[in-house]
Parts: C-alpha cells; sequence; structure tokens
C-alpha cells in the first residue's frame, strides 16, 4: 500500500505545490481483533507441535523394542497416523468452512482471508497426505510382521 500512498502524495504535492512527504509504510486494517488474536494464539502454540511429535516417536520406539507383539505395535501406530490423517482432513474442512463463514465487512480483507484459505489449505494437506500415507505404510507393515513372524508351537497340557 506504500507505493501508492506515495504516488497519490506526489500528484497531490505537485498539484498543490506544497511539499508531501508519504510515509514509508501504511497500515490497512486487515480482518477484525478476534481474528487477529486467533492468530496470535495460533502462532504462540504452533511450536509446540514438535515437542508433541518427537515425544509421541521416542514413545512409538521405546513401545516398539519392548512390545512382544510388534506387529500389534505396527498396526495400533498405522491405524492411530490413518485416523489423525482423518481428523486432520475434517478439522481442515470445518475451519476452512468457518473462516469462510465470516464476512470481515471490508473487500480488502475478505480477498485476503480466500487467498489465505487456499495457501494454508494446500500447505497443510501435504502434512494430511504424509501423514496418511506414513499410516499407511505402518498398518502394511504391521500386517506383514503379523504373517511374517514364525509363529511358535503352543504346548498342550
Amino acid at each position: 500500500m506504500a507505493p501508492l500512498v506515495a504516488l497519490g502524495s506526489e500528484e497531490i504535492s505537485r498539484t498543490t505545490r506544497l511539499p508531501l512527504n508519504p510515509p514509508e509504510q501504511t497500515l490497512i486494517n486487515v480482518g477484525q481483533p478476534a481474528q487477529r488474536e486467533w492468530t496470535e494464539r495460533l502462532a504462540t502454540y504452533a511450536p509446540m507441535g514438535y515437542i508433541l511429535a518427537i515425544g509421541s516417536a521416542a514413545a512409538f520406539l521405546l513401545a516398539l523394542v519392548a512390545a512382544r507383539r510388534r506387529w500389534t505395535v505396527l498396526l495400533a501406530a498405522g491405524v492411530g497416523g490413518l485416523a489423525l490423517a482423518a481428523l486432520w482432513g475434517a478439522g481442515l474442512q470445518l475451519g476452512s468452512a468457518r473462516a469462510q463463514a465470516t464476512d470481515t465487512g471490508n473487500a480488502m480483507a475478505n480477498m485476503f482471508r480466500d487467498e489465505f484459505l487456499g495457501a494454508a489449505g494446500a500447505d497443510f494437506q501435504g502434512w494430511i497426505t504424509a501423514a496418511a500415507i506414513t499410516g499407511g505404510v505402518l498398518a502394511a507393515a504391521g500386517i506383514v510382521t503379523l504373517f511374517a513372524s514364525p509363529k511358535r508351537a503352543r504346548t498342550s497340557r
């Protein structure tokens, strides 16, 4: 917006012959205060996802090492990954629909919202796909491990 304001102030300065210095930056309001609050909260809590991911990976590896039936750990982790991908997909659809339904009352803010939702949805779709692929691979590995593991002979009494 600053270049547009600079052009306007230059034209006014030339017409009125009064020196006008355009500002270096021009702020415009995009959205409502509640939306700014949501963005700040998200920015605050988003880095915690990495800590949770590292903790869950460590728990998975410990469970895999300690498990008697490793196929159950692999299958459960795979089903959990698929469920997580489904939840993320549903959350993306629901969140995008709710954000699209809110009207800011400002055409510029609505345009920004539409473009942002498209870009954010496309970016998050990559994470959903990665979770679904990982979950599918783990579930398949669990099923293969179930059938490929040697069966112990049961003792009969």
